[in-house]
């Protein structure tokens, strides 16, 4: 595996060494995923074995011809349990595949992992006693042995007339004498916690940007209130962006280098202000009804460059005047970035989101969550997943 590939090495949970990772810039389907991950192996391994057909190589409902073999190409998320493989091609006498290969596909990141392979005599044993549904059976994928390189070790070394075609009429005896239970499903994206280890074990895959995201620590800041018997009492102001650290002034500062950049408290607050050039410009206060609390777009026009910008938050449970306030800095060694830009570049690519978020989320934490905040970043599982992470491991002390 060469070094840009170990960069996409999920940060939190093992995945097989063997998956396949594609560009992230190619926009294929899952069909044309798997090819291009098969054909890459195939070069990897400098092994010169015909593959078709060639004219019809990404249709997916068509076996490929593997050095003479048929084979039945079955795909599933990356870390489902189950997956369905359809009988069309196992219906007709004389054509039906000789061997099932299982590929499990992550769309979103290009990434292929080929579970294994099953001959045609272990598939019909596998299936005795199943139900046959809408032309379907269902199987689990631990059920394919071997990964990819079983299957080389078929073609290259067997005769194409060594192993049967399946066949299965379609008046099959096949019944349901124990009922399948309804396992879990997962799809293409990613789940998240450490219970989802124990349930599926070490073959889960998890993205870099979800393991990214688990290990971002929120910073506490520490404002002391009197109450009304003249008794101090000391709330936090709990944020996961922007941090702030203490300048020359004994002021809390944070370094931004977006124009909209994202405000995100992890506690509740009573009050929150920003102040631009020392007049106040938005304003925000709780009620009983109406929380103060999870991220918040900046909520006025972009930042001006020539401009200062405060934020002043006020806990919950702290009286008036109890603030923390944290100035906005423009980071000079970073470009100024335009939200509205890096939208309109980022299109409606999934992948490009993805990346650009992953990609900032280390060393440019704002810039990183607030496009993954934004009102315009595309339907993803694994940017919704992201941001669940955020809600539900995100904690404050």
């Amino acid at each position: 595996m060469n070094q840009s590939n170990m960069n996409n090495i999920p940060q939190a949970l093992p995945i097989p060494e063997d998956s396949i990772y594609l560009d992230q810039e190619l926009k294929l389907s899952n069909r044309e995923l798997i090819i291009k991950g098969l054909q890459k192996v195939l070069k990897e391994k400098k092994l010169d074995l015909p593959l078709g057909p060639s004219l019809d190589l990404n249709n997916p409902e068509r076996s490929i011809i593997l050095n003479k073999f048929d084979i039945q190409i079955v795909s599933t998320g990356m870390i489902s349990e189950e997956i369905s493989i359809p009988l069309k091609n196992s219906r007709i006498e004389k054509k039906g595949p000789q061997l099932f290969l299982a590929v499990q596909v992550e769309e979103e990141l290009n990434i292929v992992h080929f579970k294994g392979v099953l001959k045609s005599d272990e598939f019909m044993k596998l299936i005795k006693n199943k139900k046959i549904n809408n032309n379907e059976i269902t199987l689990l994928t631990d059920d394919f042995k071997g990964g990819i390189d079983r299957l080389f070790r078929f073609v290259r070394l067997l005769s194409s007339d060594s192993i049967e075609r399946t066949f299965i009429e379609k008046e099959s005896p096949l019944i349901n004498l124990n009922k399948i239970k309804n396992r879990l499903k997962v799809s293409s994206s990613v789940i998240t916690g450490a219970v989802v280890v124990a349930l599926f074990g070490p073959q889960i895959f998890r993205p870099k940007l979800i393991g990214g995201i688990a290990t971002l620590s929120p910073v506490s800041y520490e404002v002391t209130s009197f109450t009304r018997s003249f008794t101090s009492q000391k709330n936090k102001v709990c944020l996961l962006t922007p941090l702030a650290e203490t300048n020359a002034n004994d002021q809390l500062e944070a370094l931004i280098n977006i124009d909209k950049p994202v405000i995100y408290p992890l506690k509740p607050l009573n009050e929150i202000k920003i102040s631009e050039n020392g007049n106040v410009v938005w304003s925000k206060t709780a009620s009983s009804k109406d929380k103060i609390e999870g991220p918040i777009n900046w909520p006025i026009k972009e930042i001006n460059k020539d401009n200062n910008y405060k934020i002043s938050m006020r806990p919950s449970g702290s009286g008036i005047g109890s603030n923390v306030i944290i100035n906005l800095k423009i980071d000079e060694k970073k470009t100024f970035l335009k939200t509205s830009q890096i939208e309109n570049k980022l299109g409606k690519s999934k992948r490009s989101w993805i990346k650009f978020i992953d990609k900032n989320l280390e060393d440019n934490r704002n810039t990183s969550l607030s496009l993954l905040l934004s009102e315009k970043v595309p339907d993803s599982k694994v940017l919704e997943k992201a941001k669940k992470e955020i809600i539900e491991n995100i904690k404050c002390e």
